[in-house]
């Protein structure tokens, strides 16, 4: 039975990681990040195998896209150039997903991966590989325990929420008892 929560997306170009007989290239990056995120505890859905024909692999992609918390864009000569990873990346922001990008060389994004993500802060991972692995790794880690901690505060006042409603409710039946013991005790009085 395949996972269906991942806490990142990794979208990347399928080029950086298998050769064109589909075997894939040994020490190549895309393995090491991989192997960076697997070390460390974090879940990851990546394009492994590639398209299946007549599978809906749009619909698929943006699944995967929707349940990651994270979303990380490899970016390469080859990944910039793709009109997958355009559409993934348009796909992360419409979601509101935390986005890392990861320059693995020194290529310039697309225009319209640049009009996407210009703004937002990048590793440069071919200035020093390890020291960039170790940061992709720190920055999805401390995104994944910010989130956890929101979920965990929108969780205390939802708590605390129910907990002044029960009361509330608690109070408001105590008032229409009082009110119907005293409406019992005023009767009494004029038999008296």
């Amino acid at each position: 039975m395949e996972k269906t929560k991942y806490d990142v997306f990794i979208s990347y170009s399928r080029n950086d990681y298998v050769d064109e007989n589909g075997n894939v290239i040994p020490d190549n990056e895309v393995l090491k990040i991989l192997d960076a995120l697997k070390q460390s505890g974090i879940t990851f859905w990546f394009d492994q195998k590639g398209i299946v024909h007549g599978e809906d692999f749009g619909e698929k992609i943006l699944k995967y896209i929707k349940v990651a918390k994270v979303f990380v864009y490899l970016s390469t000569k080859e990944a910039n150039k793709s009109i997958w990873t355009r559409k993934e990346i348009a796909c992360a922001l419409m979601y509101k997903k935390k986005i890392i990008p990861v320059r693995i060389d020194e290529s310039p994004y697309d225009d319209s991966v640049m009009f996407r993500i210009a703004d937002l802060e990048h590793i440069n991972y071919y200035l020093n590989p390890k020291k960039s692995r170790d940061e992709l790794v720190d920055s999805v880690k401390r995104y994944l325990l910010e989130e956890q901690r929101k979920l965990e505060e929108e969780d205390r006042q939802r708590h605390q929420q129910e907990e002044l409603r029960r009361r509330q409710q608690q109070a408001n039946e105590l008032r229409t008892e009082i009110s119907m013991t005293e409406k019992e005790c005023t009767d009494l009085e004029k038999m008296l």
